[in-house]
């Protein structure tokens, strides 16, 4: 796919402008900061300050109208603010809401857009998922927790599992079984909006992991949730969230940039940075009398790694030009995610693994990304999002 007839004067006019913006805003210090992977209080501190700061750009949802605290971009416009903020390892914004955001603007009441969409696109609304339990993972229809009405509330009661960075979160995205006749499994859970400061019936444990994150186990104890903060339609969480289908289609601002009808999904976060410095690292370092790029397998791995993170940027720029595009992205990204970290850690060898100091290739970074990159499950394995795409894409048989 040739992309560079897609760039512009005014397009590159806008990467200038917020490279400049990140070099004022974001130092050194706190780049590289994933959300998922990260505890360390100060750091959380910064970048809560600096999403406010992103926000007022309206670049945490680029293409969303100035209304609701975006910047009325074109997707093209959006794709170029993206890839700048992965490239500067800017720090992508916390918590699920980048699939929250675009459920509420398809499906949510006008109240719920008015309250939600413009403090998500400042920074001030940050996402906690309650959507795996202990037994349901990928298999998300076997869920257990329940939502039944009391009056006009609903009164929650389950449990969930890897709630990533919930913690840091202040609002809750939870699906529940809303009909108890569970042979209709699929056509019976809905989604509710929950507030998690001071809620006595949300309860959030520890689960730490191998990459430096926490996660939680949640427990709901007679939670309740008012029927206004119900999102979409009864029992139909299934079909119109976590397939994205219902609903009336956001609304796009093309100008005169043809674009997709929805953001562009970003590339990795700072995997082209990594590469970047990787290259350079085996350009200056000598192994067996000579540099390491004039190794063949070297340039090979390096080879087979430049290609991935390109095809995945590439499949970010077609992905939403089909229903189940972003399924077709995330299975490719996820498998590429531990490649990517092997390959890097064949590379540098045991070095990888060391944290800081003048023997550090890369500051330790190889060896982060290598213990996360297999904490990829989120919202599915590649499996399943192979599954979805050959059975509700290609209509092939289960």
């Amino acid at each position: 796919m040739d992309l560079t007839h897609k760039t512009t004067p005014r397009l590159e006019a806008l990467r200038a402008e917020v490279r400049a913006w990140i070099d004022e805003v974001m130092p050194e210090e706190y780049r590289g900061f994933q959300w998922d992977f990260e505890e360390d209080p100060h750091r959380w501190s910064f970048m809560y300050d600096y999403w406010r700061k992103l926000g007022a750009k309206g670049w945490i949802w680029p293409t969303w109208p100035k209304e609701w605290g975006g910047a009325a971009m074109s997707a093209r416009q959006a794709a170029v603010v993206h890839e700048e903020l992965s490239r500067a390892r800017a720090g992508e914004y916390g918590g699920i809401g980048m699939s929250v955001g675009p459920s509420i603007a398809r499906l949510g009441t006008p109240e719920q857009k008015a309250f939600f969409l413009p403090k998500m696109a400042a920074g001030e609304i940050m996402w906690a998922e309650g959507y795996t339990e202990p037994n349901s993972g990928s298999d998300l229809a076997s869920l257990r927790t329940r939502a039944e009405r009391d009056g006009d509330e609903w009164v929650i009661n389950g449990q969930k599992t890897f709630c990533t960075a919930g913690h840091w979160c202040n609002w809750m995205i939870i699906f529940a079984r809303t009909d108890p006749d569970y042979s209709k499994r699929h056509r019976g859970i809905s989604a509710f909006l929950a507030n998690m400061q001071d809620e006595p019936g949300i309860q959030l444990t520890p689960l730490y992991n191998i990459a430096d994150g926490r996660q939680n186990v949640v427990y709901f104890d007679n939670l309740r949730v008012p029927d206004n903060m119900m999102l979409g339609d009864l029992n139909g969480a299934w079909n119109q969230i976590w397939f994205g289908m219902g609903g009336d289609p956001i609304p796009t601002f093309e100008h005169d940039d043809p674009g997709p009808e929805m953001d562009y999904e970003p590339p990795l976060e700072g995997y082209a940075w990594v590469l970047d410095q990787l290259a350079q690292y085996c350009a200056e370092t000598r192994r067996g009398g000579r540099p390491m790029i004039d190794d063949p397998l070297v340039r090979e791995q390096l080879t087979d790694l430049a290609i991935g993170v390109e095809v995945n940027k590439v499949i970010g720029y077609e992905g939403w030009n089909c229903p189940y595009g972003s399924h077709m992205h995330q299975a490719i990204t996820k498998e590429f995610q531990p490649e990517f970290g092997q390959i890097c850690m064949d590379i540098l060898g045991p070095l990888g693994i060391i944290q800081g100091g003048r023997w550090a290739p890369l500051a330790g970074e190889i060896d982060r990304i290598y213990r996360r990159s297999f904490g990829n499950h989120a919202g599915g394995t590649s499996q399943v999002k192979r599954m979805v795409v050959a059975t509700r894409a290609l209509g092939l048989p289960r």
